[in-house]
């Protein structure tokens, strides 16, 4: 499990600097369910504490969600990168 941890990490990595606007935007293709496992793991620096609660480490282990999850996001880096882009030239403007 911790070589997926690592990979979903490597994943994140890209969005974190612009994490809290994108998982809270209309155009970011995440679930309620994918943003919360994300917010879990940065939270808990990518591993799974001891400390988690039976649902969390239930809800945000599966391996096969955690891949799922990391082509999303690999997918959608460039929809991404469009939104900080027009983000940043709005702030500009304004």
């Amino acid at each position: 499990m911790a070589k997926i941890f690592e990979n979903l990490k490597l994943s994140v990595a890209p969005y974190l600097f612009f994490w809290d606007e994108w998982s809270q935007c209309e155009v970011c293709a995440l679930t309620t369910r994918e943003t919360e496992c994300i917010n879990f793991f940065i939270k808990h620096d990518f591993i799974c504490p001891e400390s988690a609660d039976e649902i969390s480490i239930s809800l945000y282990t599966e391996v096969g969600f955690l891949r799922d999850l990391m082509r999303k996001l690999d997918r959608d880096f460039q929809v991404f990168k469009d939104f900080v882009i027009v983000d940043f030239l709005t702030t500009l403007t304004h």
